[in-house]
């Protein structure tokens, strides 16, 4: 099964462009060459993104590879083999064929001045962030334009994006991910005051480098994320495989089961979705609102289900739920992140679930807090009086 890759020869190692390019052609097949520039103030950033990792404005690497126009060849590899090699991450099973090249090149220039794709994953992610392109649209290609093109531009959100349009189409190229919820009028969010969607991934830290999001407090439990698109700063929620918002097997199955919207991203299948809703309404909200009563509703229709709006109260909907996560040997889960609302009240009613000491001071804050805030508006209403 042929795969395709890229090189890149960082600027510091162009001065073996020339024989390195004659031995990737006698190895591989040369699809594209971009000569690439990224904007001197953005280097930093675009590095930190395609490696993923957090790295400062005249970081060690970036003085090491150079900040200057640099040269990626993207491959096809007809025989791709794979075994284990040690690695800057340990030991891994990589594609040989290109780690050898790349152990090899980077003899030539001394030092880590030569990258290339390990395995699929990585190029595929590699692709979409540097030029946009899908994997499969090169691995269908029979012949290539082997001139080296000219690129200017940062990775793909550098600046923000243009549309929600164009940072799910990445997002499809690279991520396996849903929207939650809430996604039939998602570009609404462009204009209401408080923005915010809700997406779930398998990665929370690649999922943020790919959006170019920055998070919007300190507080390591917290999962919102401030991404710009269309010039607007949009909260995006970024819930990951292993947090405790649902069950980690239900997290996993949201993923496999997933559906494409007809507007072009994925979210939950109408099963999944129909479930995953009352599980929100119920254990993340204090009090079920209309609008999640008529969404029930809606896809009870869809699913064949006889359920009416006079049965929707909240221990009756538990117990639907409760039925429902035992047939698949769910559990309900205290949310790692804190300042996700857990409704012990209703949840106690049918089943014991303890609740952690951080959660518990938490709410003792957040009380006392409550507390202060009313007795200082009293205290103000009777300065103002006097």
């Amino acid at each position: 099964m042929e795969e395709i890759h890229l090189f890149i020869i960082w600027s510091k190692g162009i001065g073996q462009k020339d024989r390195i390019l004659k031995d990737i052609s006698s190895k591989f097949t040369i699809c594209s060459i971009y000569n690439t520039t990224w904007s001197k103030n953005r280097f930093s950033n675009n590095l930190s993104r395609f490696y993923g990792e957090n790295l400062p404005k005249n970081s060690k690497k970036e003085k090491h590879c150079g900040a200057d126009t640099f040269c990626c060849i993207i491959v096809k590899d007809n025989k791709p083999q794979y075994e284990l090699r040690e690695t800057s991450k340990g030991v891994r099973v990589v594609n040989i064929n290109l780690f050898d090249a790349k152990q090899l090149y980077r003899s030539w220039t001394s030092g880590n001045k030569i990258h290339a794709t390990d395995n699929i994953e990585e190029t595929k992610l590699q692709l979409a962030l540097l030029y946009g392109k899908d994997y499969h649209e090169y691995l269908s290609q029979d012949t290539f334009d082997q001139n080296a093109l000219d690129y200017r531009n940062d990775l793909i959100g550098a600046n923000g994006w243009n549309s929600f349009d164009e940072l799910f189409h990445i997002l499809n190229l690279t991520l396996n991910y849903i929207v939650l919820r809430n996604f039939d009028n998602l570009e609404d969010q462009l204009t209401t005051k408080h923005p915010d969607v809700d997406i779930l991934t398998e990665n929370k830290n690649l999922t943020k480098d790919i959006l170019n999001a920055v998070e919007t407090t300190d507080k390591s439990y917290r999962v919102q994320h401030s991404v710009k698109i269309n010039n607007k700063d949009i909260n995006f929620d970024i819930r990951y495989v292993g947090d405790n918002y649902y069950d980690k097997s239900w997290e996993i199955e949201l993923l496999k089961t997933k559906v494409k919207h007809e507007k072009g991203f994925y979210i939950p299948d109408n099963l999944n979705l129909f479930y995953s809703l009352i599980y929100h309404a119920l254990v993340h909200k204090q009090y079920i609102s209309e609008d999640y009563i008529k969404q029930f509703l809606i896809l009870s229709k869809r699913l064949n289900l006889s359920l009416k709006k006079c049965n929707l109260i909240d221990t009756v909907l538990l117990d639907i739920l409760l039925s429902y996560m035992f047939e698949y040997n769910y559990n309900i889960v205290e949310p790692n992140d804190l300042s996700v609302f857990f409704n012990e009240r209703l949840i106690n009613k049918r089943i014991y679930i303890p609740v952690s000491t951080k959660r518990t001071k938490y709410k003792a804050y957040l009380n006392l807090r409550s507390l202060l805030k009313k007795i200082l508006i009293k205290i103000l209403k009777k300065l103002r009086l006097a």
